[in-house]
């Protein structure tokens, strides 16, 4: 039977009535994390600056958030590539206009450079995971995007990386910025959606033509899910030809899906 995402329930614990034995443990977890937040002043994720006060163990410091949620206002509403100021008064770039692209647009935090880029280059390691959920955090408050979609039929999907790759790395980066979009924007998280499903050769080092055919036919949709209809925001940290969002985005349509919006972390030029 496969599950039709408009119907999945959001249904927390939030939601029910807590029981004496339940208040008393949340009290005395509050408790608890005081204790460590005195004796393990909590960090900033980027930086290590010491924070006054912490919603979450994933929080960057505020110069932080303004250094790496600089969100280029001129860039390519389909590709978010940065571009001159008449150029993103259009729907698309030239760029674009010469590719058959399956999403119909892209947000990003700001170009791959200077403090992002390092920020990019860290979540891909698996002790930096907290940094990666702070980053998920800051694009999910930067783009004003949760209330043109449909909650109850649209689903967020990170970029899935083959089984050994991420046996290797120890992490799959996107589930992380993946998770705090959808919590701040009450939508659901399907990381288990879209599959790749052989090895693919890592797409920084091919050209721009070699992406294309290295990462053809890569993914699938899961047939646990029916997505007809259904909206989905690919996630991913790096963009940097669209090569690899723009094949999950074809395998998503082809599947079923109405639209789809991709996030990333960076545009790289």
């Amino acid at each position: 039977m496969t599950r039709c995402v408009a119907q999945t329930s959001n249904t927390s614990l939030d939601s029910v009535p807590a029981s004496f034995p339940h208040r008393l443990l949340q009290a005395s977890q509050k408790v608890a994390a005081s204790l460590t937040d005195v004796m393990y002043p909590p960090q900033c994720t980027f930086c290590c600056e010491q924070l006054a006060s912490v919603e979450t163990s994933a929080q960057l410091c505020q110069t932080c958030e303004q250094v790496l949620g600089t969100c280029a206002t001129n860039s390519c509403p389909r590709c978010a590539l940065p571009v001159s100021d008449s150029t993103a008064k259009r729907t698309s770039c030239v760029r674009c206009l010469h590719q058959k692209l399956h999403f119909e647009r892209t947000y990003a935090l700001g170009p791959y450079q200077g403090k992002l880029q390092e920020a990019v280059v860290r979540v891909k390691y698996p002790h930096e995971h907290a940094l990666a959920t702070s980053l998920g955090r800051l694009l999910a408050s930067k783009i004003s995007l949760s209330q043109s979609f449909c909650q109850t039929n649209t689903v967020v999907v990170p970029i899935p990386t083959n089984w050994l790759r991420r046996l290797v790395r120890g992490v799959n980066t996107p589930d992380y910025i993946a998770a705090p979009v959808g919590r701040n924007w009450h939508l659901p998280v399907f990381s288990d959606l879209l599959h790749c499903c052989r090895k693919v050769n890592k797409q920084s080092s091919l050209s721009p033509r070699d992406r294309l055919r290295n990462i053809r036919n890569a993914f699938r949709v899961s047939k646990s899910y029916n997505i007809g209809g259904t909206e989905v925001i690919l996630v991913d940290d790096v963009m940097t030809t669209g090569a690899t969002v723009n094949e999950a985005a074809r395998v998503l349509s082809a599947s079923g899906a109405s639209r789809i919006t991709v996030l990333v972390l960076a545009r790289a030029a």
